[in-house]
C-alpha cells in the first residue's frame, strides 16, 4: 500500500470520495489523487476536481501518508504550493525545516557539485589577475550612481501595451508540472515568487518563448 493507514489518508480519502460525487460551478483545481512523482497517471480514474482549498488541504496531508523518499517528495511539492501564501505558518514552518535538512543531507560531501574541488591559490580562476583601469573606473562610476539625473524617455505606446499583456497574464491562472513530476497550479507571478526568479521569465514560458523555466513547463 502506497499510504499509511492513518488518520491523514482517511481524511484525505473522503476528501477525494465527495470529490468524486459532485459538479462544482466555482474555481477549480485537479488533482493527481496518487501524485505524478509517486507514479500517478494523468488518467481521469486518478484524477479529482478539488476546489482551492481542498486542494491545499490534500498537499497538506500527504507528507503524513508518507514515509523515506516519497515523503520527501510530497514535502517539496507542498512547499512549492505554498508559494501562494495560502500555507497555514506552523505546518509550513515545520515541513520547510524537515526538508531543509534533507537537502543539507544531501548536498553535503560527495553530494555536493563542489565536493573535491579545490579553489584556492593558484586553482582560483581569479588568481594572480587584476583589473585594468578601465574597469576600475566602470567599478567606481557604477558605486557613484553615474547616470543619475538622465531624463527617462517616456514609454511608447507598444511598450505600454506590452506591459498591459504582462499584467493581465499575471492575473491568469495556469496548471504547471515539473521534471519531477510535482503539479502547481497558480498565476506565472506566484510560479516566479515560488522559483525565485523574474516574473517576466515565467511569462515568456507561457508565451511558448521557454520550453522550460526551473524545471517547469506549462500543461496545455
Amino acid at each position: 500500500m502506497l499510504f499509511i493507514d492513518n488518520k491523514y489518508t482517511r481524511v484525505y480519502n473522503k476528501i477525494i470520495e465527495r470529490a468524486q460525487s459532485r459538479a462544482l460551478t466555482c474555481y477549480t483545481e485537479t488533482h493527481h489523487i496518487i501524485p505524478r512523482s509517486l507514479g500517478g497517471s494523468d488518467e481521469s480514474a486518478n484524477l479529482a476536481v478539488l476546489t482551492a482549498r481542498e486542494h491545499y488541504i490534500c498537499h497538506l496531508l500527504l507528507p503524513k501518508m508518507l514515509t523515506g523518499e516519497s515523503k520527501y517528495k510530497m514535502l517539496r511539492a507542498y512547499i512549492m504550493m505554498s508559494g501562494r501564501k495560502l500555507y497555514d505558518s506552523k505546518s509550513y514552518a515545520a515541513y520547510k525545516k524537515e526538508y531543509s535538512i534533507r537537502m543539507s543531507q544531501e548536498m553535503s560531501g560527495e553530494g555536493n557539485p563542489m565536493h573535491g574541488i579545490d579553489r584556492k591559490g593558484e586553482k582560483n580562476t581569479f588568481h594572480g589577475k587584476t583589473h585594468t583601469q578601465e574597469s576600475r573606473d566602470k567599478i567606481s562610476k557604477a558605486k557613484k550612481g553615474q547616470g543619475k539625473g538622465i531624463k527617462k524617455q517616456p514609454f511608447t505606446i507598444e511598450h505600454r501595451k506590452a506591459i498591459s499583456r504582462a499584467r493581465t497574464d499575471s492575473a491568469t491562472i495556469y496548471n504547471f508540472v515539473h521534471k519531477d513530476g510535482t503539479t502547481f497550479t497558480g498565476t506565472t507571478r506566484q510560479l516566479s515568487e515560488m522559483v525565485g526568479s523574474h516574473p517576466a521569465e515565467s511569462w515568456k514560458l507561457v508565451k511558448g518563448q521557454y520550453k522550460t523555466h526551473k524545471g517547469w513547463k506549462v500543461l496545455v
